[in-house]
């Protein structure tokens, strides 16, 4: 019966049965980012169950679920980093741009006051 079988897919292989030959399997979206996958995943093994069943639960799409897995460490890491430069650059005071703001939306509404 192996014996069958095997000659079967050669001749579809080869073309010569009249059926079509087999199709070539596509990759998916996700094909590229698998190295990135397997990593994370050996590194926080416990996250495939939990995120595995909210997406199951959400009824993500293979992409959606690989931007939750990936967006988030890559967000600490973001945020890590501007903490990091903040600190390297020494400024002798912490200041935000409150001020700024503050004074660009009054700069705004006399503008639009005066110019409308």
């Amino acid at each position: 019966m192996a014996k069958v079988i095997a000659e079967h897919q050669e001749q579809r292989v080869t073309g010569t049965t009249g059926l079509p030959a087999p199709r070539e399997s596509r990759g998916s979206l996700v094909d590229p980012y698998e190295a990135t996958l397997r990593d994370y995943l050996a590194r926080y093994p416990d996250i495939s169950v939990v995120r595995l069943a909210h997406a199951d639960q959400e009824g993500l799409s293979h992409l959606h679920f690989l931007g939750r897995i990936l967006g988030e460490p890559a967000a600490r890491s973001r945020q890590r980093a501007i903490e990091r430069r903040i600190r390297e650059a020494k400024f002798r005071e912490n200041k935000t741009l409150t001020p700024f703001e503050s004074y660009y939306v009054l700069c705004h509404r006399v503008y639009q006051t005066c110019f409308g």
